[in-house]
């Protein structure tokens, strides 16, 4: 039977934004900035978008204390509530984590960044991966083309798969299926690690995954457990389909459909964590204060940015995550992501030594991520920052109406 209700749109499963305003040589200061406090703020954003089902926005300072707020429903129908201590898919944002267990890997010699994936994965798909000129290149492709997008291979998470996944919410799709999908469904991009080259790719996250897999010798989540999720103590976060749910779970919608029971293995290394604000920015405070790594290079490798994806994104790419450069002493480090039914950002403010969670419970919320971003920085700081431009998205965006 088909799926009446959901509205069917094209969404990247993480990521873009647009190059914002240009940094001021000396930041302005909102002299009329309201004073309310942040739950205000999101009550009053959510009262003016009742499309949004849920909002949910935390702000860690420099001193560890945190402000959080939370606006909407976790169940539009039962009218249930959201709060901070919902778990949300937080998409992209994974990739983070699937980064830093790449460069522990490294760091332990267990590989290498110039390695190439035939080294590990030897199944007859890998060398169609990319093609240019009828000459296959796949097996090719190394594991820094795929941290730092690279590769040049399709993005198996096209407007077509998001549709073919809305027919088939319980399929479970094998690795095997995802990748001749990016192959057969879409075009390489580019020779892989050709300098100056970006294209932003879930697939290449999903290789990263297998490739842990096949060098620990483990599943995925018990890497991400053991080397991560527990060192890390985030108690509240855990891989959607692999791993039990920890409630309390918010429902996250597609349409007016909720997405939080489907089958989400597709996105697994490359978008598939549920977690909430704490565990998120304690995730990227443990990152970035080292305590991920043996060597403070390793760290330094991490964020080396690159000005690649910068012109037509708006962003640098580091080795699995985003340095924005919106101006005005807003030039956020971390990731953005969104599912079909999640869009989430977390991010750590340089120039505030504060960490800074957004989650909204509906898929391809982009322009209202980066609004709540903003409001929340000028809460933040008074500090005035302009509305950003909608990011780069494949595709039209449809909301549900609730």
């Amino acid at each position: 039977m088909l799926i009446q209700t959901r509205i069917l749109f094209t969404i990247l499963l993480v990521f873009t934004g647009t190059l914002a305003c240009k940094k001021e040589s000396i930041p302005l200061i909102d002299q009329t900035a309201p004073s309310l406090t942040l739950q205000d703020l999101v009550y009053k954003y959510h009262k003016k978008h009742p499309e949004l089902p849920g909002i949910t926005v935390t702000i860690v300072t420099a001193n560890n204390i945190a402000n959080t707020a939370a606006a909407g429903y976790s169940d539009v129908q039962l009218k249930t509530p959201l709060t901070s201590f919902h778990k949300i898919g937080v998409a992209s944002n994974t990739k983070m984590l699937t980064a830093v267990i790449i460069l522990q890997l490294m760091e332990e010699g267990k590989l290498s960044l110039n390695d190439k994936i035939s080294d590990y994965l030897q199944e007859p798909w890998v060398d169609s991966l990319n093609i240019q000129n009828g000459i296959l290149l796949g097996g090719f492709v190394r594991i820094i083309d795929l941290l730092k997008h690279n590769s040049g291979i399709s993005d198996y998470v096209d407007e077509n798969f998001i549709i073919n996944t809305e027919f088939s919410p319980n399929k479970a799709y094998t690795f095997e299926q995802l990748m001749r999908y990016a192959i057969y469904n879409g075009e390489s991009h580019f020779i892989p690690g050709t300098p100056g080259k970006y294209n932003y790719s879930s697939t290449n996250y999903t290789l990263l995954g297998l490739i842990i897999e096949r060098v620990t010798g483990d599943k995925y989540e018990n890497v991400l457990r053991n080397r991560i999720l527990n060192p890390a103590n985030m108690k509240n976060s855990f891989l959607h389909s692999y791993e039990a749910v920890i409630p309390p779970l918010s429902n996250g919608y597609y349409g007016t459909n909720n997405i939080a029971d489907d089958n989400l293995s597709w996105v697994w290394a490359t978008g598939g964590l549920a977690s909430h604000s704490f565990d998120m920015t304690r995730f990227l405070s443990y990152l970035l204060e080292g305590k991920f790594f043996k060597k403070t290079s390793t760290l330094q490798l991490m964020l080396n940015f690159s000005s690649d994806s910068e012109e037509e994104y708006g962003y640098q790419y580091g080795l699995g995550i985003m340095k924005f450069n919106f101006g005005n002493g807003f030039n956020p480090i971390g990731h953005i992501g969104s599912l079909h039914g999640y869009t989430s950002a977390c991010y750590y403010l340089p120039e505030h030594h504060s960490y800074m969670f957004v989650g909204i419970t509906t898929g391809g919320a982009h322009a209202y991520l980066f609004d709540l971003l903003g409001q929340a920085y000028r809460f933040q700081t008074q500090r005035m920052f302009p509305k950003p431009p909608l990011p780069k998205l494949g595709g039209k965006i449809h909301l549900g109406h609730w």
